[in-house]
């Protein structure tokens, strides 16, 4: 197992191996807790092969991630954090109402909350930001930028 994930995986082996780990206990976590979805739908597999396929698809999706060259990410995330801006603003006064707010955007009947683009895009930001800047007065004074940008977007998530 460890041969493989050397030869298939970048990145730092423990760091994979605590991944499938994670996945393997939230698939027996699923087990336990589908009791009440089970007797719901009747189905005893149901709940647990629809996360099973909900964990292929994130493992995929991580896969394709390290493909990604690290500048496009940089670029993405820099990118991602201004369109979420946007779709907060607009879901601000087009967004679908859920206990009197309006978090969620829905297309192609579809919804998904514009705050977990915000929430990546930010993550991706501040690490590129200390990647960038090793300097620490530079890293400073980037900081207070970084504050402001992030105070925004929590703001417009929380309103």
């Amino acid at each position: 197992m460890s041969n493989f994930i050397k030869r298939n995986l970048k990145g730092d082996s423990v760091v994979w191996m605590i991944l499938f780990l994670l996945l393997a206990v939230s698939i027996v976590e699923m087990f336990s807790a589908s009791s009440y979805l089970v007797s719901r739908s009747g189905s005893i597999s149901g709940p647990i092969v629809r996360h099973v396929i909900f964990l292929g698809f994130g493992v995929v999706l991580i896969f394709v991630t390290q493909l990604i060259e690290m500048k496009y990410i940089r670029i993405l995330g820099y990118l991602g954090l201004g369109f979420s801006v946007l779709l907060l603003i607009y879901t601000l006064f087009n967004g679908v109402k859920q206990a009197d707010a309006a978090r969620f955007l829905e297309i192609g009947g579809i919804q998904f909350q514009p705050s977990e683009f915000a929430r990546l895009a930010i993550l991706i930001v501040a690490a590129d930001l200390i990647d960038r800047f090793q300097n620490k007065e530079l890293l400073k004074s980037y900081f207070w930028v970084f504050l402001l940008l992030t105070y925004i977007v929590f703001l417009l998530i929380v309103s």
